[in-house]
């Protein structure tokens, strides 16, 4: 699959993020998006039109937070651009904490952890906050080709670097 990110994580927008993630910072998504907008095009080039799909929460995080913070950035960007946005996946079971795992436990820990509904859109670019090894991308990929998806694209605000 292929992935890219607008911006390293890194600096002013490692805070930015932290914020938007961990204290309620909803307001940043709509600027953040703004800001990657450029790089969302650049992968459009390459997907051809496609409907964003925000990577899913657990139950239990968006409660905590009170919103997903990829579905509002994606709702942003498809603003933004001019493409549609659809919800066909949710996590299917609660995961650890990502952030301290290795790519290796990442995918054990990811296993099983997402669902498609139908309907699936035929092309898909999976939008997440942060793009660190693309074990979330790749699980969500794999639910959404077997699902019915004919193409799925990864893009993140930030990329660990």
């Amino acid at each position: 699959m292929v992935a890219i990110a607008a911006f390293g994580y890194a600096g002013r927008l490692r805070r930015v993020m932290h914020r938007l993630k961990y204290t309620g910072a909803s307001r940043v998504a709509g600027p953040l998006a703004a800001c990657a907008a450029p790089a969302l095009h650049r992968l459009m080039n390459i997907s051809g039109e496609a409907t964003l799909v925000p990577v899913p929460v657990g139950e239990a995080r968006r409660r905590r937070r009170g919103y997903n913070q990829a579905a509002l950035i994606a709702r942003a960007l498809a603003r933004q651009c001019g493409v549609g946005v659809a919800e066909p996946l949710a996590r299917s079971r609660e995961t650890r904490a990502q952030h301290r795992l290795d790519r290796a436990a990442r995918s054990r820990n990811l296993r099983g952890a997402f669902a498609a509904h139908r309907p699936v859109p035929k092309d898909v670019i999976l939008v997440d906050d942060i793009l660190t090894t693309g074990a979330t991308l790749d699980a969500c990929a794999e639910v959404l080709l077997a699902a019915g998806a004919r193409s799925v694209y990864g893009f993140a605000i930030a990329r660990e670097v």
